[in-house]
């Protein structure tokens, strides 16, 4: 892929932000609290709409962390960190999460970054 192609999908992926905000919405309104946290349900929410544009992707994480995100692969670089913060839309601890009142999920709420570490 050329320097131009990989530009184009990652601006491709930075304008996706509105469309996975109304995902994560659809998903937060729709989830189930007795179950747990609703990022589960968001990841995959998010992984709908980059499979629709043609993106891959796999789950994020980190080792002792329970909080799901997604990597977009992006051929010949680093991947991006795709994510809607816990914060956003609920508070509490292990499996214990509530939703906070009123969440309104903007696409500036939508953490889409470089994987340099």
């Amino acid at each position: 892929m050329s320097g131009t192609d990989r530009l184009d999908k990652v601006v491709q992926l930075l304008n996706l932000n509105t469309l996975l905000a109304g995902a994560a919405q659809e998903a937060l309104d729709d989830h189930d609290w007795d179950t747990g946290g609703a990022c589960d349900a968001i990841a995959m929410a998010f992984g709908g709409v980059l499979a629709e544009h043609g993106f891959d992707f796999r789950d994020g994480g980190h080792d002792g962390d329970d909080h799901a995100w997604l990597v977009v692969e992006i051929p010949d670089g680093p991947g991006y960190m795709l994510d809607l913060p816990s914060s956003h839309y609920e508070t509490g601890g292990g499996y214990a999460w509530q939703p906070l009142p009123d969440i309104d999920i903007m696409p500036d709420d939508i953490l889409i970054e470089p994987m340099n570490w």
